[in-house]
């Protein structure tokens, strides 16, 4: 599940420890482009940010950072 803000009551995540975390460990993180998270991941260097509405645009950029089968 993607973070996204809640428009019916305003909750949005913040700031995920995550991101911290997959960086200390030298790991991409899949963010979205809500709350703080844009400013901790940074778009094609640090991570993949993906628009948390796009089902198809999360699955598209999530899949680049699976391994493929040869």
């Amino acid at each position: 599940m993607t973070s996204r803000e809640i428009k019916t009551s305003g909750e949005v995540e913040g700031f995920g420890i995550v991101f911290l975390e997959a960086g200390a460990c030298g790991k991409a993180a899949i963010g979205t482009l809500s709350g703080g998270i844009p400013e901790a991941v940074i778009d094609g260097v640090t991570g993949i940010l993906v628009n948390p509405s796009d089902v198809n645009g999360v699955s598209e950029r999530s899949s680049r950072c699976s391994p493929t089968e040869n």
